[in-house]
Protein backbone atom coordinates (compact mmCIF):
# COMPACT_ATOMS: atom_id res chain seq x y z
CA UNK A 1 0.00 0.00 0.00
CA UNK A 2 1.09 3.44 -1.47
CA UNK A 3 2.03 5.86 1.90
CA UNK A 4 -0.29 8.43 2.97
CA UNK A 5 0.06 12.27 1.17
CA UNK A 6 0.33 14.07 4.49
CA UNK A 7 -0.93 16.73 3.01
CA UNK A 8 -4.05 15.88 1.65
CA UNK A 9 -5.11 14.58 5.35
CA UNK A 10 -3.04 15.97 8.14
CA UNK A 11 -5.58 18.87 8.03
CA UNK A 12 -8.69 17.20 8.19
CA UNK A 13 -7.25 15.88 11.68
CA UNK A 14 -9.19 17.40 14.45
CA UNK A 15 -7.52 18.36 17.97
CA UNK A 16 -9.70 15.54 19.24
CA UNK A 17 -8.10 12.95 17.05
CA UNK A 18 -4.65 14.46 17.16
CA UNK A 19 -4.46 13.82 21.51
CA UNK A 20 -6.15 10.86 21.48
CA UNK A 21 -3.48 9.65 18.88
CA UNK A 22 -0.57 11.17 20.95
CA UNK A 23 -2.68 9.10 24.32
CA UNK A 24 -2.41 6.15 22.17
CA UNK A 25 0.89 6.13 21.17
CA UNK A 26 1.95 6.56 25.27
CA UNK A 27 -0.29 3.67 25.94
CA UNK A 28 0.74 1.56 23.55
CA UNK A 29 4.66 2.27 24.06
CA UNK A 30 3.85 1.56 28.09
CA UNK A 31 2.10 -1.69 27.79
CA UNK A 32 4.74 -2.80 25.26
CA UNK A 33 7.62 -2.19 27.41
CA UNK A 34 6.29 -2.64 30.57
CA UNK A 35 4.00 -6.12 29.75
CA UNK A 36 1.01 -4.07 30.86
CA UNK A 37 -2.26 -4.76 29.70
CA UNK A 38 -3.82 -3.87 26.17
CA UNK A 39 -7.18 -3.34 27.96
CA UNK A 40 -6.98 0.36 27.91
CA UNK A 41 -5.45 1.03 24.67
CA UNK A 42 -7.81 -1.24 22.76
CA UNK A 43 -10.32 0.70 24.26
CA UNK A 44 -8.66 4.14 23.28
CA UNK A 45 -8.42 2.62 19.45
CA UNK A 46 -12.27 2.15 19.55
CA UNK A 47 -12.84 5.41 20.77
CA UNK A 48 -10.83 7.64 18.22
CA UNK A 49 -11.77 5.43 14.69
CA UNK A 50 -15.64 4.44 16.12
CA UNK A 51 -14.39 0.83 15.88
CA UNK A 52 -16.54 -2.04 17.32
CA UNK A 53 -13.95 -4.06 17.96
CA UNK A 54 -10.14 -4.20 18.43
CA UNK A 55 -7.62 -7.26 19.24
CA UNK A 56 -4.41 -8.12 19.05
CA UNK A 57 -3.90 -11.34 17.35
CA UNK A 58 -0.88 -13.61 16.48
CA UNK A 59 -1.30 -16.05 13.74
CA UNK A 60 1.04 -18.98 13.96
CA UNK A 61 2.78 -20.88 11.51
CA UNK A 62 2.93 -24.65 13.33
CA UNK A 63 0.08 -25.46 14.22
CA UNK A 64 -1.76 -22.83 11.87
CA UNK A 65 -3.97 -21.37 14.59
CA UNK A 66 -4.73 -17.44 15.50
CA UNK A 67 -4.28 -16.72 19.43
CA UNK A 68 -5.42 -13.73 21.04
CA UNK A 69 -3.23 -11.52 22.95
CA UNK A 70 -5.71 -9.27 24.22
CA UNK A 71 -9.06 -8.15 22.58
CA UNK A 72 -11.96 -5.23 23.13
CA UNK A 73 -15.54 -5.73 21.74
CA UNK A 74 -19.10 -3.91 21.69
CA UNK A 75 -20.88 -6.91 21.98
CA UNK A 76 -19.02 -8.22 24.73
CA UNK A 77 -21.49 -9.63 27.55
CA UNK A 78 -24.61 -9.40 25.35
CA UNK A 79 -26.21 -13.19 24.83
CA UNK A 80 -25.47 -12.45 21.28
CA UNK A 81 -21.87 -11.83 21.31
CA UNK A 82 -19.64 -11.74 18.49
CA UNK A 83 -17.80 -14.94 18.44
CA UNK A 84 -13.93 -14.52 18.84
CA UNK A 85 -12.96 -14.68 15.51
CA UNK A 86 -10.03 -13.20 13.44
CA UNK A 87 -9.99 -12.01 9.50
CA UNK A 88 -6.19 -11.80 9.37
CA UNK A 89 -5.97 -15.26 7.44
CA UNK A 90 -9.00 -14.32 5.33
CA UNK A 91 -7.25 -10.86 4.27
CA UNK A 92 -3.20 -11.77 3.92
CA UNK A 93 -3.81 -15.72 2.21
CA UNK A 94 -0.86 -17.14 1.27
CA UNK A 95 1.02 -13.42 2.03
CA UNK A 96 0.24 -13.90 5.76
CA UNK A 97 3.90 -14.63 7.18
CA UNK A 98 5.24 -12.04 4.62
CA UNK A 99 3.64 -8.69 5.23
CA UNK A 100 6.16 -5.82 6.59
CA UNK A 101 6.13 -4.73 9.45
CA UNK A 102 3.60 -1.67 10.18
CA UNK A 103 2.02 -1.86 6.65
CA UNK A 104 -1.89 -1.38 6.73
CA UNK A 105 -4.65 -3.79 4.78
CA UNK A 106 -8.02 -3.34 4.67
CA UNK A 107 -10.35 -6.37 3.91
CA UNK A 108 -12.38 -4.27 1.55
CA UNK A 109 -9.54 -3.60 -0.82
CA UNK A 110 -9.00 -7.77 -0.80
CA UNK A 111 -10.04 -10.11 -3.53
CA UNK A 112 -12.66 -11.26 -0.27
CA UNK A 113 -14.73 -14.43 -1.47
CA UNK A 114 -18.40 -14.39 -1.43
CA UNK A 115 -18.45 -16.72 2.56
CA UNK A 116 -16.25 -13.86 4.18
CA UNK A 117 -18.37 -11.05 2.87
CA UNK A 118 -21.48 -13.02 4.13
CA UNK A 119 -19.86 -13.22 7.38
CA UNK A 120 -19.06 -9.35 7.43
CA UNK A 121 -22.70 -9.07 6.73
CA UNK A 122 -23.75 -11.47 9.87
CA UNK A 123 -21.57 -9.58 12.17
CA UNK A 124 -22.60 -6.34 11.18
CA UNK A 125 -19.53 -5.20 10.04
CA UNK A 126 -18.30 -2.89 7.41
CA UNK A 127 -14.89 -2.86 6.99
CA UNK A 128 -11.86 -5.01 8.70
CA UNK A 129 -8.57 -3.12 9.20
CA UNK A 130 -5.42 -4.99 9.74
CA UNK A 131 -2.16 -3.49 10.75
CA UNK A 132 1.05 -5.60 10.87
CA UNK A 133 3.03 -5.14 14.20
CA UNK A 134 5.34 -7.89 13.38
CA UNK A 135 6.21 -10.47 11.35
CA UNK A 136 8.70 -13.87 13.04
CA UNK A 137 9.99 -17.08 12.15
CA UNK A 138 6.94 -18.65 13.42
CA UNK A 139 4.33 -16.37 13.84
CA UNK A 140 2.98 -12.68 12.42
CA UNK A 141 1.48 -10.61 14.89
CA UNK A 142 -1.56 -7.97 14.00
CA UNK A 143 -3.78 -5.16 15.31
CA UNK A 144 -6.91 -5.96 13.84
CA UNK A 145 -9.82 -3.67 14.10
CA UNK A 146 -13.44 -4.43 13.40
CA UNK A 147 -15.48 -1.66 11.76
CA UNK A 148 -19.30 -1.28 11.23
CA UNK A 149 -19.05 1.84 9.07
CA UNK A 150 -16.62 2.47 6.51
CA UNK A 151 -13.43 3.88 7.12
CA UNK A 152 -12.89 7.66 6.62
CA UNK A 153 -10.23 8.87 4.47
CA UNK A 154 -8.27 10.70 7.22
CA UNK A 155 -8.89 7.80 9.70
CA UNK A 156 -7.30 5.49 7.35
CA UNK A 157 -4.04 8.02 6.94
CA UNK A 158 -4.45 8.36 10.66
CA UNK A 159 -3.77 4.85 10.89
CA UNK A 160 -1.28 4.37 8.09
CA UNK A 161 1.09 7.31 10.24
CA UNK A 162 0.37 5.21 13.60
CA UNK A 163 1.65 2.14 11.82
CA UNK A 164 5.07 2.17 11.81
CA UNK A 165 5.30 3.62 15.27
CA UNK A 166 3.36 0.65 17.01
CA UNK A 167 5.16 -1.89 14.83
CA UNK A 168 8.46 -0.20 16.26
CA UNK A 169 7.44 -0.11 19.98
CA UNK A 170 6.05 -3.72 19.34
CA UNK A 171 9.64 -4.58 18.26
CA UNK A 172 10.87 -3.14 21.25
CA UNK A 173 7.96 -4.93 23.95
CA UNK A 174 9.16 -6.12 27.15
CA UNK A 175 10.65 -10.06 26.69
CA UNK A 176 8.53 -12.94 27.86
CA UNK A 177 5.17 -10.54 27.63
CA UNK A 178 3.27 -11.39 24.70
CA UNK A 179 3.55 -14.96 25.73
CA UNK A 180 2.21 -14.75 29.18
CA UNK A 181 -0.46 -12.61 27.89
CA UNK A 182 -1.61 -15.44 25.45
CA UNK A 183 -0.57 -18.22 28.60
CA UNK A 184 -3.55 -16.01 30.27
CA UNK A 185 -6.00 -16.78 27.18
CA UNK A 186 -5.39 -20.34 26.49
CA UNK A 187 -8.27 -20.72 23.70
CA UNK A 188 -7.71 -20.13 20.74
CA UNK A 189 -9.56 -18.54 18.38
CA UNK A 190 -12.73 -20.29 16.99
CA UNK A 191 -11.30 -23.21 14.61
CA UNK A 192 -12.78 -26.08 13.16
CA UNK A 193 -12.59 -28.82 15.30
CA UNK A 194 -13.13 -26.94 18.37
CA UNK A 195 -16.48 -27.66 19.77
CA UNK A 196 -17.98 -25.31 22.44
CA UNK A 197 -18.26 -25.53 26.16
CA UNK A 198 -21.49 -26.11 27.60
CA UNK A 199 -25.18 -26.54 25.98
CA UNK A 200 -24.61 -25.00 22.35
CA UNK A 201 -28.24 -23.05 23.37
CA UNK A 202 -27.72 -22.22 26.59
CA UNK A 203 -28.69 -18.68 27.54
CA UNK A 204 -24.76 -17.88 27.76
CA UNK A 205 -24.43 -18.45 24.14
CA UNK A 206 -20.92 -20.20 24.38
CA UNK A 207 -20.38 -20.95 20.75
CA UNK A 208 -20.84 -17.78 20.05
CA UNK A 209 -23.61 -18.43 17.26
CA UNK A 210 -24.98 -15.08 15.94
CA UNK A 211 -28.86 -14.28 16.09
CA UNK A 212 -29.75 -16.02 12.18
CA UNK A 213 -27.23 -19.29 13.76
CA UNK A 214 -29.29 -19.31 16.92
CA UNK A 215 -32.57 -19.51 15.50
CA UNK A 216 -31.27 -22.34 12.47
CA UNK A 217 -29.66 -24.00 15.24
CA UNK A 218 -33.47 -24.25 17.21
CA UNK A 219 -34.93 -25.47 14.05
CA UNK A 220 -32.45 -28.57 13.71
CA UNK A 221 -32.98 -28.89 17.02
CA UNK A 222 -37.05 -29.64 16.84
CA UNK A 223 -36.52 -31.60 13.44
CA UNK A 224 -37.41 -29.06 11.12
CA UNK A 225 -35.15 -30.38 7.44
CA UNK A 226 -33.31 -28.01 5.51
CA UNK A 227 -35.55 -27.10 2.97
CA UNK A 228 -37.93 -26.48 5.51
CA UNK A 229 -35.89 -23.91 7.30
CA UNK A 230 -34.83 -22.47 4.17
CA UNK A 231 -39.00 -21.69 3.67
CA UNK A 232 -39.46 -20.65 7.52
CA UNK A 233 -36.68 -18.23 7.13
CA UNK A 234 -37.25 -16.71 3.67
CA UNK A 235 -33.26 -17.37 2.92
CA UNK A 236 -31.70 -19.01 -0.02
CA UNK A 237 -30.38 -22.63 0.29
CA UNK A 238 -27.13 -21.23 -0.51
CA UNK A 239 -27.15 -18.55 2.65
CA UNK A 240 -28.34 -21.77 4.67
CA UNK A 241 -25.45 -23.47 3.82
CA UNK A 242 -23.27 -20.72 4.33
CA UNK A 243 -25.11 -20.53 8.30
CA UNK A 244 -24.46 -24.27 8.61
CA UNK A 245 -20.93 -24.04 7.60
CA UNK A 246 -20.23 -21.47 10.55
CA UNK A 247 -22.73 -23.29 12.90
CA UNK A 248 -20.49 -26.58 12.55
CA UNK A 249 -17.04 -24.20 12.48
CA UNK A 250 -18.17 -22.78 16.02
CA UNK A 251 -19.80 -26.23 17.41
CA UNK A 252 -17.24 -28.51 16.30
CA UNK A 253 -19.63 -30.80 14.55
CA UNK A 254 -18.99 -32.62 11.55
CA UNK A 255 -22.23 -32.37 9.64
CA UNK A 256 -25.93 -31.98 10.81
CA UNK A 257 -26.68 -35.65 12.29
CA UNK A 258 -23.54 -34.76 14.28
CA UNK A 259 -24.74 -31.12 15.41
CA UNK A 260 -28.93 -32.60 16.05
CA UNK A 261 -26.84 -35.18 18.61
CA UNK A 262 -25.19 -32.47 19.89
CA UNK A 263 -28.12 -30.36 20.34
CA UNK A 264 -29.95 -32.56 21.96
CA UNK A 265 -27.38 -33.97 24.18
CA UNK A 266 -27.22 -30.67 25.57
CA UNK A 267 -29.55 -28.52 27.56
CA UNK A 268 -30.81 -25.36 26.54
CA UNK A 269 -34.16 -26.36 24.77
CA UNK A 270 -36.12 -24.10 26.43
CA UNK A 271 -34.18 -21.08 25.43
CA UNK A 272 -34.04 -22.05 21.62
CA UNK A 273 -38.05 -22.28 21.51
CA UNK A 274 -38.48 -18.74 23.33
CA UNK A 275 -36.26 -16.90 20.77
CA UNK A 276 -37.70 -18.85 17.76
CA UNK A 277 -40.99 -17.65 19.41
CA UNK A 278 -39.68 -14.21 19.84
CA UNK A 279 -39.39 -13.93 22.96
Amino acid sequence: MEAPNLNTHITQFSGEQTRGSLNIVALWMHATGSGAAFDDVLSRFQSLLGASGAQVVRQMRQPAQTRMIARRDQSAGKLFERPVTSFCAALFGDMSHHARAGSLWRLTEARTDRDILHDLDELGLREVCVLVLSTEDDFTDYLELHLSRPLPDHDLALLEMLGPIMAEGWRKRAPGSIEAAIAGRPFPVTQRGQRACGPILGSNNPAGLTRSEFRICTLVQSGQMPDEISELLGVSKSTLRSHMRAIYLKTGASGQVELVHLLHGRQGAKQGHDIRQGA
